[in-house]
């Protein structure tokens, strides 16, 4: 058996449902009892306390690596001045035969828009990546062959789908950017005013029917799981922008489809724009509509509240298309990955010469 630590920041930014924890919480039940993993929570401020800055806290990280063969470390840009203390992590992992991972979740820079994260790009033997094009974009600063794509689990954590009504009455939007109260242009492809565009037509048509348009506003963090299927579940139809016409930053390209994974996942039809993460998860009229302009976002909207077949057909497409997505099949992904990278650190150390 395989033995895995995840470590990563505790506190308000290191949600329970980030797809390391979820991993974690899952990978030996879906492994079959190959791999074996535990969690460490660790205060961000656990590399500033105690002068720390001054050393590199190395009996906490020997800690770290007690009884480990692989150590992930989730979100490393969430420990503040981490990079001080890496190449000395580093070098212990090597002087254990422990091989290290990160694993950025989001994709590098997840809290500043900076998509440059060197402990990813530089210090980690193997590096995660959740989506294509963040595995792309990792690839351009280390060798590809370190860099290993484990997609995005989906949230879903039943089996319930969503009730095709005849009559639309709720259309959901989950963690609309221009609602988020530390909005930061640096992470955007467009002004906060175009999203409150796109809100307000998108309104305007609604109220016409009669119908509702929800928002999910996840940065309270007091939301459990059971409201937020709930909330999806009593929707009928599920929208997401990241920007209009691709304007999209680095930041969002490199993201994963969650957010419309999530949503498919519980048979909902969706309309979004065409980030590359969301066009990899199906073809547009077969699974899901997208939208790059205000007209088209009008279109793909006025198509779904005027045909109840076409609400059914793009959503049992979509929750029968994300099955390799759910949290099983990732967390076999990643199991797979551990064992290939142990099994190379044994081959790599009996290949190594003796010292004199």
């Amino acid at each position: 058996m395989i033995q895995v630590r995840f470590v990563g920041a505790d506190g308000q930014f290191q949600s329970v449902q980030t797809q390391a924890v979820r991993i974690h919480a899952n990978l030996e039940r879906a492994s079959h009892a190959r791999v074996r993993s535990d969690l460490k929570l660790l205060s961000q401020d656990h590399f500033r306390r105690r002068g720390l800055l001054r050393r590199p806290p190395v009996e906490e990280m020997e800690a770290l690596l007690e009884g480990t063969q692989v150590l992930v470390v989730i979100k490393s840009s969430l420990f503040r001045d981490f990079l001080r203390s890496a190449p000395r992590l580093k070098a212990l992992c090597e002087e254990r035969g422990v091989v290290l991972v990160s694993n950025p979740c989001d994709g590098p820079g997840a809290d500043s828009g900076d998509t440059a994260d060197v402990f990813t790009e530089e210090i980690a033997d193997y590096a995660f990546a959740v989506s294509r094009m963040q595995a792309e974009a990792i690839s351009r600063r280390r060798r590809a062959e370190e860099v290993l794509l484990v997609a995005h689990a989906s949230r879903l954590e039943t089996g319930n789908c969503v009730e095709y009504r005849d009559k639309v009455r709720q259309v959901i939007w989950e963690n609309a950017i221009h609602h988020n109260p530390h909005y930061d242009a640096r992470k955007v492809g467009m002004p906060r005013e175009r999203y409150q565009e796109l809100e307000d037509m998108l309104k305007s048509i609604l109220r016409e029917r009669g119908v509702e348009l929800v928002f999910i506003e996840a940065w309270r963090e007091t939301q459990t799981y059971a409201e937020w299927e709930r909330m999806l579940l009593e929707s009928d139809i599920a929208i997401e922008c990241k920007a209009l016409g691709s304007q999209y930053v680095d930041y969002q390209s490199q993201k994963p489809a969650v957010k419309v994974l999530n949503y498919m996942s519980l048979g909902l039809p969706v309309v979004c724009d065409s980030l590359p993460a969301y066009r990899e998860l199906g073809k547009d009229g077969q699974h899901l509509l997208f939208a790059n302009t205000q007209e088209e976002w009008r279109a793909q909207i006025l198509r779904l509240l005027d045909d109840k077949d076409l609400r059914r057909r793009l959503g049992e497409a979509a929750k029968q298309a994300t099955g390799p997505f759910s949290i099983d099949n990732i967390c076999r992904r990643y199991a797979a990955f551990f064992e290939s990278m142990v099994q190379r650190k044994l081959a790599g150390r009996k290949a190594a010469p003796a010292r004199a």
